[in-house]
């Protein structure tokens, strides 16, 4: 599966920079082409944490995609993988 890293450098201490990326739920602050997120699990923070993030398209639709946390080193680091839903692709 292909993969996306991107990296800045922010003027913030790292426990700042940590509350912004970990905050699931606002994290259309950081990434502007989500904007509006929607937890799809009890949990908010950490391995597991699932997400729906809906993405406005061109033409005044919404395209919706589903993430997982599939890493959370605290912190230090954060990775959210694609779900695949086999039936939407057939």
């Amino acid at each position: 599966m292909p993969s996306v890293t991107a990296s800045i450098s922010i003027p913030a201490t790292q426990e700042k920079v940590w509350a912004v990326v970990s905050d699931i739920v606002n994290a259309q602050r950081w990434n502007k082409a989500w904007n509006r997120i929607e937890l799809t699990t009890e949990i908010s923070e950490g391995r597991g944490t699932r997400f729906l993030a809906h993405v406005k398209d061109e033409d005044g639709g919404e395209q919706t995609s589903e993430f997982e946390v599939t890493e959370w080193i605290a912190p230090e680091y954060i990775e959210f993988t694609p779900i695949r839903n086999p039936e939407a692709e057939q």
